[in-house]
Formats: C-alpha cells, structure tokens, sequence
C-alpha cells in the first residue's frame, strides 16, 4: 500500500535573534525532520500504522475476503497519528521530559509545533502522548533518535546531495 499523504505545507517559523541556544536547537530540530524524510522513516512508520490499522480492522470480519480495506480517510489519518508519534517521541527523548510537561511545551512552542507538524490548536494530552510512546518498541525509538542525533551533528554535503541514513535494521 503506497503511503497517501500529501506534501505539506507549514509555516516559517519566526526569525529569533539573540539566543544560540534556541537557534540551535532550531538548527537541530530542522535537521532532524531533513533527515526523516530524506531518509524515509517516515514513510515507514506510516506503513506500519496503517497496516496495523487495517490488520486490527480485517479481525472484525468473519471471512478474509469480506474485509475492503481501509477508506482513504482512516489511511490518511493513521499516517498522520504515527509520523505525528515519531515526531514527538524525538522530542521526548531530546528534551528528556515526562508526559505532563512534554504536553505543556507542545503548547507553548512554535517550534515544536512546526517539528511535530501541529496545524491546528490541540496539542496531544498527557494520555495520548502515553498511547505514542507504545507504538514503537522503546530500543527502536532510541537506535533511531542516536542515528538522527549523530546524522544532524554532520553537516550536509556540499553539492547538495541528500543524506540517507542506512538504518543497521529495517524498522519494525
């Protein structure tokens, strides 16, 4: 199944001046999302959620061959959840906080929001960010945040060229 989402479009985030340590940070965030996508991880998360979804929705049938697959709608929405999940997840590994203040940052912060691609004013509870955390496997989410962390720490190529990074396993 071909991953659904379409390109987005997001918002610059404001120019702040004055603080290295917020520009940064931003540098690293903008980095990191470079590498998500150029990389594919993305598209691989969303994979898995939407295969989930549609093998949690194929067991509500009685017989393999009655079940129509996902709408594209429940497709698209599986894809979000799960790149919105990885997104946060990095952040809750590089900010190292709990639920409660993760939700409050989320909030706060613009540039956390552009990262974790939040359109909209409703930043994930406490609860919802508990029900992220267990989608992937806590030794994945970690080998994945290190090679992120390491790749972004390496400045892009002169010619332009994209970066891939070569997971050592297929994320599962």
């Amino acid at each position: 199944m071909a991953i659904l989402l379409p390109q987005e479009l997001r918002q610059p985030l404001p120019m702040i001046v004055g603080n290295i340590d917020y520009t940064d940070f931003q540098d690293t965030l903008e980095r990191i999302s470079e590498l998500i996508s150029l990389s594919g991880i993305d598209k691989i998360v969303m994979q898995r959620a939407v295969d989930d979804a549609e093998k949690i929705a194929r067991e509500k049938y009685e017989e393999p061959g009655e079940f129509p697959g996902l709408d594209y709608h429940s497709q698209i929405e599986n894809q979000k959840r799960a790149d919105l999940a990885l997104r946060i997840m990095i952040i809750k590994e590089l900010k190292g906080l709990a639920f409660r203040p993760l939700s409050c940052a989320l909030a706060e912060s613009q540039l956390l929001q552009w990262f974790c691609k939040i359109d909209k004013i409703q930043i994930p509870s406490k609860s919802t960010l508990h029900r992220y955390e267990k989608m992937f496997a806590e030794e994945m989410i970690h080998d994945l945040i290190h090679e992120l962390i390491v790749a972004a720490s390496t400045p892009p190529s002169e010619e332009g060229e994209n970066q891939i990074l070569l997971l050592e396993e297929e994320i599962s």
